[in-house]
């Protein structure tokens, strides 16, 4: 498993959530929350964040821990498996889903 660094991970979780048009051409996304990987034509949902952006919801878990292709960072298994465990502190998945 690739290690990456501290920053790569906090910073792909800060990236900005795109919006809704911006989120369907990616290329691939995925979810750190339950690590699944998929096209974007199978987000379903989208939730308004406070500042009414659309924040894309995993199709699988129904989380708003969706990053894309886009951002410029891996999206791969060993990837969100480590945001996964960085970011798997409760308070901080309480704390996205109240932003929305």
């Amino acid at each position: 498993m690739n290690h990456y660094s501290q920053s790569q991970i906090i910073n792909a979780a800060r990236y900005p959530k795109n919006h809704k048009d911006e989120m369907e051409t990616e290329i691939v996304c995925g979810c750190y929350s339950c690590t699944s990987i998929f096209f974007p034509n199978e987000i379903k949902e989208y939730q308004r964040a406070k500042d009414h952006r659309s924040v894309a919801v995993c199709p699988f878990c129904n989380s708003p821990t969706v990053i894309g292709s886009r951002s410029g960072y891996p999206i791969r298994k060993d990837f969100l498996e480590e945001m996964k465990q960085y970011w798997s502190k409760e308070d901080y998945l309480n704390s996205l889903k109240d932003n929305i």
